[in-house]
């Protein structure tokens, strides 16, 4: 085997390894950092993109582009949500080619173009993450509470109702947009629409994130936690019933216990108390045993009856109470001993009207 010396090597070191000469070594070292430098490159910003390839025709409008800046303009596409105008770019549309005319534009860089050109034309928009990288890799982020989102971003419309947006504790107004369902307004502001983008702006939340920013939005209160009934575990089971495909729970509790649970008088009431005595709030929730999701599109109606008072039947408001929505109202139960309750449900998880019964001992 031959040797010969290095500069700065002691004479005598091995000028191969396995046969590979210092060339090879060096070749392989550089295409081993290849896949990182691909990462790094592919890593930019809206702004970047736009620069690079965007701004030729939309800085001033060329052949119809809509130019940055313009809110009217802007404000249209931005009511077709981000996946629709990534799509429409990535195909290429009137005299637009094809992602923009940029062969080495990926799919993210042009959705990151398209966020950046709606920001700077009065949108509120995220910069899209990659969502290819590696979730192993990284530490998943605890869930977020309502209040939390709804302060980092939903506040900025929902405030104040801009742009038609139902304001925060509007109760009427969450409760038109409820009668849907739950998934269904969780869905809606996922795909985005009207002047509101898809995921609401706020590009790494979770769908259990959006349905607390919802439920938050739609009673502020609901994040201070009413504490729950003590009771056995034989009389928990008493409180739920299984029916078909829908699980249902019950819950009761005086209202001498929820005004406790408000003493902080900054704190808006859960539920407006009645004055007097002998109230009590009952309770229901609603599960799709299916996708294990809350129904909140239901009418509730309740019926409460004791051998000595008689009995009385309301319909249920819709509420938000612990980070959940559920059904409720306050009866009065004057005489001690025992009711019955006769819940009766419609919806739309169920074919028919289905009925639950539950028990109650006033000491």
């Amino acid at each position: 085997m031959r040797y010969e010396s290095e500069p700065g090597k002691t004479p005598g070191a091995p000028a191969s390894r396995n046969g590979c000469s210092r060339l090879a070594w060096a070749a392989m070292a550089v295409l081993a950092m290849l896949p990182y430098a691909t990462t790094v490159a592919s890593e930019r910003s809206g702004e970047e993109v736009v620069q690079k390839y965007c701004a030729a025709c939309h800085a001033i409008g060329k052949d119809g582009a809509p130019q940055i800046g313009d809110k009217r303009a802007w404000g249209k596409l931005a009511a077709r949500g981000l996946t629709d105008l990534t799509q429409s770019a990535i195909a290429g549309i009137r005299k637009m080619p094809a992602h923009g005319g940029s062969a080495d534009a990926s799919d993210l860089d042009i959705s990151r173009a398209i966020t950046y050109m709606i920001n700077k034309s009065g949108g509120h928009w995220v910069e899209p993450a990659d969502k290819s990288a590696s979730i192993s890799s990284t530490k998943v982020p605890p869930e977020r509470g309502g209040r939390q989102i709804v302060q980092m971003q939903c506040s900025k419309c929902h405030l104040t109702g801009e742009n038609g947006a139902p304001k925060i504790g509007d109760r009427d107004a969450w409760i038109q947009r409820l009668k849907r369902g739950m998934d269904d307004v969780v869905r809606s502001a996922f795909n985005g629409h009207g002047p509101m983008p898809p995921r609401g702006g706020l590009a790494d939340i979770e769908v259990n994130e959006m349905r607390n920013a919802i439920t938050y939005m739609f009673n502020p209160s609901s994040e201070n936690v009413v504490p729950p009934i003590v009771d056995s575990p034989a009389r928990r089971d008493a409180n739920h019933r299984i029916i078909g495909n829908m699980e249902v729970f019950f819950g009761i509790v005086s209202a001498e216990s929820i005004r406790d649970a408000q003493k902080n008088p900054s704190v808006a009431p859960i539920a407006s108390i009645p004055a007097g005595d002998y109230y009590y709030h009952v309770n229901v929730a609603l599960r799709d045993r299916t996708t294990n999701i809350p129904i909140t599109n239901a009418i509730v109606d309740v019926r409460v009856e004791n051998l000595l008072s008689g009995g009385e039947t309301k319909s249920l408001d819709i509420l938000a109470i612990n980070r959940s929505i559920s059904y409720g109202r306050f009866f009065r139960l004057p005489a001690k001993g025992h009711y019955s309750i006769i819940v009766n449900i419609r919806s739309s998880n169920s074919p028919q009207a289905v009925e639950a019964k539950f028990d109650f001992n006033r000491n």
